[in-house]
């Protein structure tokens, strides 16, 4: 009996061994649980920068998106304006179209306005003329008048 007993407290001491390594381990996975509980708090941070992160680029899709349909909009607005604008040969044409007659119009006028002044100085040397003659008949003939 008393082996029995010798071997009982043996297995008592491995146990009591074996217990201590238990609590050593469970001391280490306390300390691992801490660490993934840190962990665990940091993912969460994480996931809500993450998840303003995502609102951000949610907005930003959505300027993308607005500013995509204005440049179809204003490749649009180009291709009608490059159909419908005239050209640099259009407005050649145009301004010759336009200022040749103008020319021709302004030499007209000019000519006219040197003939204008012209007949301006004959009418007034006429004038003079005329004064001039009848003063002399004045003179001579008082009672022409």
């Amino acid at each position: 009996m008393e082996d029995i007993m010798q071997k009982l407290r043996e297995h008592n001491a491995r146990f009591d061994a074996i217990d201590k390594r238990f609590d050593q381990h469970d001391a280490r996975f306390d300390a691992h649980d801490k660490r993934f509980d840190e962990h665990d708090a940091r993912f969460d941070a994480h996931d809500k920068r993450f998840d303003t992160i995502d609102l951000r680029f949610d907005g930003l899709e959505t300027q993308v998106d607005f500013l995509a349909q204005k440049m179809v909009e204003h490749d649009e607005d180009i291709k009608e304006i490059k159909e419908t604008m005239a050209t640099k040969s259009d407005l050649g044409q145009l301004k010759s179209e336009i200022l040749e007659p103008l020319d021709e119009i302004m030499t007209l006028l000019k000519k006219h306005d040197e003939e204008m002044t012209m007949l301006a100085h004959g009418i007034q040397r006429l004038d003079d003329r005329d004064n001039a003659i009848e003063a002399r008949i004045t003179s001579l003939h008082p009672l022409a008048i």
